[in-house]
């Protein structure tokens, strides 16, 4: 068990520039990973507020498709989803004080 060890430390002390740029050389690996790292979770803080303070991500609106589009030429629905104000006040009901409808 001591053997690895005897061989380890003999093997620094016949290279000790060898041994030192290997250390050197693991530390600045070290550090550029964390440094890339922090600055990958600065931008995307940065850019999720950005993004927060000028667009309203949270308004969703649904509106019906009234027309299809067949070879570039829009063709009227004969038919299309349409919500009452009995289902607005239901879907305001389900989805509670976490959405205005």
């Amino acid at each position: 068990m001591r053997l690895p060890f005897v061989i380890a430390l003999q093997s620094l002390r016949a290279n000790p520039l060898r041994a030192t740029l290997s250390t050197l050389g693991v530390i600045i690996g070290a550090a550029a990973l964390v440094a890339v790292l922090a600055i990958g979770d600065g931008v995307e803080a940065y850019l999720r507020d950005q993004i927060e303070r000028t667009s309203s991500l949270q308004l969703v609106s649904v509106a019906p498709r009234r027309w299809d589009e067949a070879g570039g030429v829009r063709v009227p629905r004969a038919r299309w989803v349409s919500l009452d104000a009995a289902a607005a006040a239901g879907l305001a009901a389900r989805l509670g004080a976490r959405a205005t409808v």
